[in-house]
């Protein structure tokens, strides 16, 4: 049902800022997300990847994670959010410590931290 047409790039993104999901991202983040998110045409843009494959992607996938971190190539560091859209539920954090991971916890931000405060996520990618 996600809509991905409109008729230019700005058009598409002052349909994006009208959105609250978006309305915590930080300055630039969401002209960045459109730049490469959307593809000229004819008719004016489109969304770079097509909605439907989008979601193909989350359901074709196993959905394994604990799986996936004992299977861990390399250690396993992970940011998450303390608000309630975090994937981060009840005993998460210490099951991952448990299993090898450097878990980090910040306030102020939801599932979409790397957008909402993009400095901060990168300083924990370049810590490992």
């Amino acid at each position: 049902r996600r809509r991905d047409r409109w008729p230019s790039r700005d058009e598409a993104l002052a349909s994006y800022r009208g959105k609250p999901l978006f309305g915590s991202w930080a300055a630039g983040v969401l002209e960045d997300y459109l730049l490469d998110g959307l593809v000229d045409g004819e008719d004016g843009v489109r969304l770079s990847c097509a909605p439907a494959w989008e979601a193909a992607n989350f359901a074709a996938q196993r959905h394994d994670f604990w799986g996936a971190v004992r299977r861990a190539p390399a250690p396993v560091a992970v940011l998450g959010a303390n608000h309630p859209s975090s994937t981060l539920f009840l005993d998460a954090p210490a099951r991952l410590r448990r299993l090898g991971a450097r878990v980090e916890i910040m306030d102020g931000a939801s599932h979409l931290l790397p957008m909402e405060v993009p400095d901060a996520a990168a300083a924990f990618i370049a810590a490992d």
